[in-house]
């Protein structure tokens, strides 16, 4: 009969620990929804301290120009000095979403990325600006690389903005709109990356744009942070390219601007903010465009268990990948970081419930697995 049980146990262990759903998802439903984002995402305000921003709105452009207000089209090209409002939730058609006001961004750090690969997908929509293809509107990466503090970004090769991460354009209007009358279009937007080939991969309504050509040091900077709908450096092709980015604390000085001095940021609405700790594949991102949901089997990790559990001292593990573990108690505490083959010593812990966090020898995460210590 114990035997029996056993097996029970494990099996259902090895389908907890695989479930491929996302860390959490942000709609912007519910009761002051900014003041309530999931832990490791922050919600930041325009800095008007730092006095008006100058903004060009095209003729026959749309954008909005009041808090939370509709979007409007311009008649003729103008460029406005203005105060930015706060960031607002938005009702549109029943559904509540996020607009900023060109500076205005979300951050999401490393408590919510993890540590290596990661997916982030979201609904994005940018406008505000006469540009030919906004592809995926202004998304920054921030780290820190052996004690200094850099940044990259993804945004239109061909809208007169920054360029990062060595991609190439990927589609007229990835997140926003084409010239002329016709009004912005919400994209379903997806980066990935992959700490096994340190490549990104951005994703338009649920098919492959573009990869990086070369793998890219950013994935691998320490600390991350990703700002969404915000540059923090000057324009690349209209400006000097400056970095604001302040090098010894991770915090941006100034707002980026052309060579005009006119913001180098975008209006944008967000919806649907979803992080994936792994970089999830081309068919997964197509299937969840579709509508459905990830099995819990889809991913190619191998499916291991550990055992004895509960235990008293050696947890031994099935699969041979494993190279190091961190444990955690219930709280979430760290208690011991171990290298590990085949098992893991649980010998000087209290009793008690724990997380042991395995990864392989490229330090990409395996499983995560509950533990009784007797």
């Amino acid at each position: 009969m114990k035997k029996i049980y056993s097996t029970i146990l494990l099996l259902t262990l090895n389908f907890l620990v695989y479930s491929q759903g996302p860390e959490f998802t942000i709609d912007f439903e519910g009761t002051d929804p900014l003041n309530n984002l999931p832990s490791g995402v922050t919600s930041v305000d325009p800095d008007n301290t730092r006095g008006n921003v100058l903004a060009f709105v095209g003729a026959n452009v749309y954008f909005f120009e009041t808090d939370g207000g509709d979007i409007v089209q311009q008649d003729t090209g103008v460029v406005e000095d203005r105060a930015q409002f706060a960031n607002t939730i938005f009702t549109d058609g029943g559904n509540k979403l996020l607009q900023t006001d060109y500076t205005g961004h979300i951050i999401i750090n490393e408590t919510a990325l993890g540590t290596d690969s990661f997916t982030l997908r979201l609904n994005y929509m940018v406008f505000g600006h006469g540009m030919g293809s906004t592809d995926c509107g202004i998304i920054t990466i921030v780290g820190n690389d052996a004690g200094v503090w850099k940044s990259d970004r993804i945004t239109s090769r061909n809208g007169g903005f920054t360029t990062g991460l060595d991609i190439t354009a990927i589609g007229t209007a990835t997140g926003g709109f084409p010239y002329g009358t016709v009004e912005p279009t919400s994209r379903d937007f997806v980066i990935t990356y992959n700490a096994t080939d340190k490549l990104y991969r951005l994703y338009k309504d649920g098919a492959l744009s573009t990869t990086s050509t070369v793998a890219q040091p950013s994935g691998e900077w320490d600390t991350r942070k990703v700002y969404l709908g915000f540059s923090g450096r000057n324009s690349i092709g209209s400006g000097d390219g400056v970095d604001h980015i302040n090098t010894a604390t991770g915090e941006f000085t100034a707002n980026g601007v052309r060579n005009d001095g006119r913001t180098a940021d975008l209006q944008t609405r967000m919806d649907n903010i979803q992080v994936y700790q792994r970089a999830i594949s081309d068919a997964e991102v197509t299937t969840l465009f579709n509508g459905g949901t990830l099995s819990a089997y889809s991913q190619t990790k191998e499916i291991f268990s550990a055992y004895p559990n509960p235990v008293v001292d050696y947890l031994n593990f099935s699969s041979k990948d494993v190279y190091s573990v961190d444990i955690y108690n219930i709280l979430g505490a760290k208690v011991s970081s171990q290298n590990a083959l085949n098992g893991v010593d649980m010998t000087k812990l209290n009793k008690g419930i724990y997380l042991v966090k395995t990864k392989n020898n490229k330090g990409l995460d395996l499983a995560t697995i509950k533990v009784v210590k007797k």
